[in-house]
């Protein structure tokens, strides 16, 4: 007969091996920012809106009634889209507004794109009468905000413009942009599958277009790695995480060894989106894309 502390210990190692197996990962959570009635989701790269329509009880069938109410919902949502869509911000200084403002065929482009979108998940028929309708669309591929507003063109727009070097100017002002110690130089000189920024707690802001500086230059994207167009509208120019052990678990988009650096302030106006290094991650950064070109296959992923 076994003694009884043995098997005391040996139910309990069970107890907590089935319980290590049953418990859930932890879900991540999502980058999302309101923008009018829209819920803008960085991390998925889309916008989603939810329209309602009712219609007032009447002599017409209760099932011709949920058909109008649907209508109308749909409708409902379409225009609730087509405003959010506008304040969706491009770089740290445009939205969607400013490029629909100043192009039409951007304009007609965008609204055909808003069109385009479609009604997701199943219609909820609330117990007032009122129905909900969710309509998604995405912000980078096919029939996206990116593809709307030429995005990939947009951002080399950006390269004619004279670098601001943010470490000057937040120096004069008297800002302290040493907020996180700058992460050490790797010691070994293997290849990197792609870069993992941590920018959290800088109280940085998602946008379709941020910008990775340092070393007095753009990083990322910049013209002298080259930059594909096709390329920057399906996905993006970088991938935006909630959490630093998710952005590593990301082996998508910066596979098995990315390399991972500190921020050391997010900059821009009059959104913060554009992200600072230190001079020696910068030249870290630079350094290691010549061997594995992770910088111009957009393997990216920016920690808020």
């Amino acid at each position: 007969m076994k003694p009884t502390f043995l098997i005391s210990i040996v139910t309990l190692s069970t107890l907590l091996s089935i319980s290590s197996i049953s418990t859930p990962p932890a879900q991540a959570r999502p980058i999302e920012r309101v923008v009018g009635s829209a819920i803008v989701n960085w991390s998925r790269g889309e916008i989603q809106v939810t329209g309602t329509g009712a219609v007032r009880p009447g002599m017409m069938p209760q099932g011709t009634r949920r058909l109008m109410a649907q209508r109308a919902a749909t409708v409902d949502a379409y225009r609730l889209l087509a405003e959010a869509v506008q304040g969706v911000q491009v770089f740290a200084e445009t939205t969607v507004q400013n490029y629909t403002t100043t192009n039409d065929l951007i304009r007609i482009q965008v609204q055909a794109a808003v069109r385009g979108a479609r009604p997701v998940g199943s219609t909820r028929y609330l117990s007032d009468g009122t129905v909900e309708v969710d309509v998604k669309m995405p912000l980078f591929g096919r029939a996206s905000v990116a593809e709307a507003i030429n995005f990939g063109s947009a951002v080399k727009a950006q390269f004619a413009y004279p670098f601001f070097n943010p470490e000057r100017y937040l120096a004069y002002q008297g800002y302290n942009i040493a907020l996180k110690k700058p992460a050490q130089l790797a010691q070994d000189t293997g290849t990197y599958t792609g870069l993992v920024i941590d920018a959290s707690g800088l109280a940085a802001e998602p946008a379709m277009g941020p910008f990775i500086l340092g070393a007095g230059k753009r990083l990322h994207p910049d013209a002298s790695i080259g930059i594909d167009p096709e390329l920057i509208v399906k996905q993006g120019p970088l991938h935006y995480v909630e959490a630093l052990d998710e952005a590593l678990a990301d082996e998508e988009r910066v596979g098995t060894r990315p390399l991972v650096i500190q921020a050391k302030a997010a900059v821009g106006s009059p959104v913060h989106s554009n992200i600072l290094l230190s001079e020696s991650n910068a030249l870290q950064i630079l350094n290691a894309n010549k061997q594995a070109q992770f910088l111009e296959a957009l393997k990216v992923v920016l920690v808020l």
